[in-house]
């Protein structure tokens, strides 16, 4: 491994986290006093218009201060987690070297402070909903009654369970690759935020929800891992110049993110006239521009602090004065962004939406016909986004290889165009909008995003493409992103998912769960859940094609006539599924459908069975093409192995084939004289 930037410095880990504390509870101030400050400014105004009596200056002001302070401490854990993960190499051996084992444990320090906070926002919400001191509201028995019947009550109390889980993690952790998965779960303790308040209820609450998601993950990653390189800065880290470098790329696709979420998510609620005259809409219009500045510091930053890294790894001072004024004005961020979720939206942007709209976020025009299917679409922030993203990368990818003169087959990128097609039209589709509404359109979804995109997907061989067109890390380099790609394909859990018989219980079992197991009627109205099953199709899909018929190298060898024995194995529990379907006599989510006042929507037992329909005759279809795919690539195997036996005969004069020939003929020899 290359050595550190600063080895020759002295650094005592006592210093090192005396500045990072230093920098972090300052944010954590400034944030919690701007919250406070800005919620003071319209706190009697919110009041007023839910009617609620004021529950007094503690609740009040308290909440968001907590409230600013527990998700700086939740940025902080992300960013910490980056830098151990991303940022900064482990050791050869794999052990977190001294940076990032500093780092995951300034992470499970904050996570506690997150988890804390979030605790004590429970009785702090209940005080605020029903107005009554927090005295009152702190009470055990009315802090139970408060989670179960208030949902963002209840949002705050999953998000204190999963930042203790963090914490956790995080102090069990020596080895890098665990440090992944625990960034992946800082993240996650962020999603009961995105998918409750303001933007999970009225007209549109599915595009703000999305977007809110987009906008608290990019914003996470940028301010959490600013602050993170600061500290690691402050305390003399070693690995400087790679840290900024790897970081500078991270800020810049998440201001893009960021800007874009931002913007899709004002629009959604504020009119634009009322932008510059009220204080919803003011707020709005300062969060803009400390994002704007803030984009401003980093691409200066990015001109002057990086060159001075790469010239001199010792002039850290630019740096570390650019990423102060930037910590400061992301804590401002925050705060501002707490006041804002306080703050009432104008009378005139809050509309009384129809029953269909309250539940899904839109209104559908009629019945789900051919033209409307097909052209009536809604793009999915999330899915379509991440469809055409894909597509994007992997073009990137080819044109990489085919510019330095190396080949790629162009029906891998033929495929992978057609899967990412697939999502796309899946989710942001006619086929995606009528699918929370139909649940024969669901199906149909359904099975394209399980059975038909993964196919397409697999047969892209993405791990292949971007093994060969990343540029391997130098020889005592730290490693870059193809190692990590590396490190993940032959990870324990890699080995896990790839075993047949997880990869099909996963893939088939999550059917008769979702559907049998009762998960899908009592989640059918919920956003959130609707997102995790389209996660769940496409990666369970992905994970069982790929062990069957995808061109990547897998972490666990599998026979062909496993292969075989995986899709015909599969193919009775698919068409026993649609068979169920068919023959159910009761309606899963029932009480969802009728309550979207659907007059055209009416045969909800006809609609389900069409449903188990398109699910028994669909699976027909990926079977042809997974079969059709396992010929050919058995033919292109034996025709590999037939021109390694010709160039290998070539090379000894067929040696093997003339030893061959004179074993039978000695056999010969010997019956002639055991006849005679």
């Amino acid at each position: 491994m290359a050595t550190p930037d600063l080895a020759q410095s002295p650094r005592t880990s006592q210093t090192a986290r005396a500045s990072s504390s230093a920098v972090f509870v300052l944010a954590a101030l400034v944030a919690g006093l701007v919250a406070a400050f800005v919620v003071s400014l319209s706190a009697s105004k919110a009041l007023a218009v839910l009617g609620i009596p004021d529950p007094g200056a503690l609740t009040s002001y308290g909440l968001p201060a907590v409230r600013a302070i527990g998700e700086l401490a939740a940025v902080v854990a992300v960013g910490c987690l980056l830098l151990a993960a991303f940022l900064v190499p482990p050791q050869k051996n794999g052990v977190l070297d001294v940076d990032g084992y500093r780092a995951v444990r300034v992470a499970s320090n904050a996570a506690l402070v997150w988890a804390f906070c979030a605790a004590l926002l429970v009785p702090l919400t209940g005080s605020d909903t029903t107005g009554q001191p927090l005295s009152t509201a702190m009470d055990p028995n009315n802090v139970w009654r408060t989670i179960s019947l208030v949902e963002m009550a209840s949002a705050w109390a999953w998000t204190a369970g999963l930042a203790v889980v963090l914490a956790v993690g995080c102090r069990l952790v020596l080895r890098w690759g665990w440090t992944p998965p625990l960034l992946g779960l800082a993240l996650l303790t962020l999603m009961p935020l995105a998918v409750n308040g303001h933007s999970s209820a009225g007209g549109s609450h599915d595009l703000a929800t999305n977007s809110l998601i987009l906008h608290l993950v990019a914003a996470a990653l940028w301010a959490g891992g600013l602050l993170a390189l600061l500290a690691h800065a402050r305390g003399n880290g070693a690995y400087m110049g790679v840290a900024a470098r790897r970081f500078s790329t991270i800020a810049g696709i998440a201001f893009v993110v960021m800007a874009a979420s931002g913007v899709i998510n004002s629009l959604v609620r504020l009119p634009l006239h009322d932008v510059f005259t009220t204080t919803y809409g003011l707020l709005i219009v300062a969060k803009s521009a400390a994002l704007i500045l803030l984009g401003v510091l980093g691409f200066a930053q990015r001109k002057r602090a990086l060159p001075a890294l790469v010239a001199d790894p010792t002039a850290r001072g630019p740096l570390i004065r650019f990423a102060s004024i930037e910590a400061m004005l992301f804590a401002v961020a925050i705060g501002l962004g707490v006041g804002l979720g306080r703050t009432p939206p104008p009378p005139d942007a809050v509309k009384v939406p129809t029953l269909t709209e309250a539940e899904l976020g839109y209104n559908l025009e009629g019945p789900p016909t051919f033209g409307r299917l097909a052209f009536d679409w809604r793009f999915d922030l999330l899915f379509g986004t991440a469809a055409i993203v894909l597509a994007v990368l992997y073009l990137v990818g080819v044109r990489r290889l085919r510019r330095r003169g190396d080949q790629w087959p162009a029906g891998r990128t033929v495929a992978w165009v057609l899967g990412c097609v697939v999502l796309l039209i899946g989710t942001s589709s006619g086929i995606g909008r009528y699918s929370p509404a139909v649940f024969s359109v669901h199906m149909a979804s359904h099975m394209a995003l399980s059975m038909l995109a993964p196919v397409l997907l697999a047969l892209g061989g993405p791990i292949t493409l971007a093994l060969r067109a990343l540029s391997p890390a130098g020889k005592n380099e730290p490693p870059g992103m193809r190692e990590w790609i590396l490190a993940g394909l032959h990870s324990p859990v890699s080995r896990f998912l790839t075993q047949p018989v997880v990869a099909a219980t996963l893939f088939v079992g999550g059917f008769y769960a979702l559907y049998l197991g009762g998960i899908f009627d009592s989640t059918v109205d919920s956003h959130p859940a609707h997102v995790l099953m389209t996660l769940h199709f496409l990666l369970s899909g992905y994970l069982f094609y790929w062990v069957v018929i995808g061109v990547d190298p897998s972490p666990r060898q599998v026979q062909p006539v496993t292969k075989l024995a995986m899709v015909f194995g599969s193919l009775p529990f698919h068409a026993f599924f649609g068979v169920v379907l068919m023959s159910m006599d009761t309606v899963m989510g029932a009480w969802f459908y009728r309550s979207l006042g659907l007059t055209w929507n009416t045969d909800l037992l006809g609609d389900q069975r069409l449903g188990g329909g398109i699910a028994w005759a669909t699976g027909e279809i990926p079977l042809v093409l997974v079969m059709m795919a396992l010929l050919i690539q058995w033919s292109r195997t034996d025709e590999r192995a037939a021109k390694r036996y010709d160039r290998a005969a070539d090379r000894d004069d067929d040696a093997e084939l003339a030893a061959h020939n004179a074993m039978f003929r000695e056999l010969a020899r010997r019956e002639r004289e055991a006849g005679r």
